[in-house]
């Protein structure tokens, strides 16, 4: 009998973050990605590396182990410190799925609860910076 998880069968791709590997499936990542589909289906080097260093100062190891987590369980595990660094990272991978779970994150949790002014200044210059137009909204509504 075979002793290796189902989480671990078939993995074909791992994620470098500074010293930190991230074992993947190609085909999640490509259907939850529109940056790692693009990677993997229009020929790029990439796409046929067994290891892809992600070097973009956006992607934390704490940020990208939040996103895997989420693609492959549904689970967003965000919270006041982190949200902001897990969106940019995720924004910046093209994760739409874990953009609007960050984005949901910071209209009922931020927005609604605990409005300040350097707060909805940070939301507004990220939903405006990162075209994130329904945060931008939500967040104009607490203004008025």
């Amino acid at each position: 009998m075979c002793s290796v998880s189902r989480a671990t069968e078939f993995i074909d791709v791992r994620l470098k973050v500074g010293e930190d590997i991230f074992p993947s499936h190609r085909i999640v990542l490509a259907a939850n990605s529109d940056y790692f589909h693009a990677m993997f289906a229009h020929g790029m080097k990439e796409s046929n590396q067994e290891m892809i260093e992600l070097k973009d100062e956006n992607i934390s190891t704490e940020a990208l182990q939040i996103m895997m987590d989420s693609i492959y369980s549904g689970d967003l595990h965000v919270n006041d410190e982190n949200v902001f660094e897990v969106l940019l990272a995720v924004d910046h991978l093209q994760v739409e799925s874990v953009v609007e779970q960050c984005c949901e994150y910071l209209q009922t949790e931020i927005v609604q609860l605990r409005f300040d002014v350097p707060t909805y200044c940070r939301i507004c210059t990220i939903a405006d910076r990162h075209g994130l137009t329904d945060l931008q909204e939500a967040t104009f509504v607490y203004v008025r």
